[in-house]
């Protein structure tokens, strides 16, 4: 479960041959987060 409640959905998906993960939660407009400095999406709230 995301903040308050709100479930959350994730995954991974092959593209041009690169495993790429994804996270879905909440509502609104979609936010696409590209993570650097060898860090990953735990880091993100």
């Amino acid at each position: 479960m995301g903040a308050a409640g709100t479930p959350v959905r994730e995954g991974r998906v092959e593209v041009n041959g690169i495993s790429m993960y994804y996270r879905e939660a909440g509502e609104g407009f979609p936010l696409l987060g590209i993570m650097g400095l060898g860090a990953n999406s735990d880091w993100w709230p």
